[in-house]
Order: structure tokens, then C-alpha cells, then sequence
């Protein structure tokens, strides 16, 4: 298993916290056009390298 913190780096965890308390307090419709936003980014802004390390977690 991959920790957060070996994902994002150390210095980035209270981004990833403030991020994920930012998004658990939204309502759904909200939260739909966050990952919707996120589809869109992904498609021209993609990091292989990141890319192929999510690949290594296991049931992601």
C-alpha cells in the first residue's frame, strides 16, 4: 500500500488535507463538477511517471 504522504510528498499534506476537507463539504452537484474538472485535466495534463506509479497501487 502507498501512503498519501509517499504520493504527494510530505511538505504538499496540508494541501491534500485542505483539498479533501474542501471537497467532503461540498454538495454532490458540486462535487460532480470537481471530478468532471479533474476528467477534463487529465486528458491533456497527465503525468506519465505519476500515472504509471498509481498503476503500482494495488485495487486503484
Amino acid at each position: 500500500m502507498f501512503p498519501l504522504m509517499y504520493l504527494f510528498g510530505k511538505n504538499s499534506m496540508p494541501d491534500v488535507d485542505n483539498l479533501l476537507t474542501s471537497f467532503y463539504q461540498l454538495d454532490d452537484e458540486a462535487r460532480k463538477e470537481v471530478v468532471d474538472t479533474i476528467q477534463l485535466k487529465l486528458q491533456y495534463h497527465r503525468d506519465p511517471e505519476r500515472a504509471e506509479q498509481i498503476k503500482q497501487i494495488n485495487g486503484w
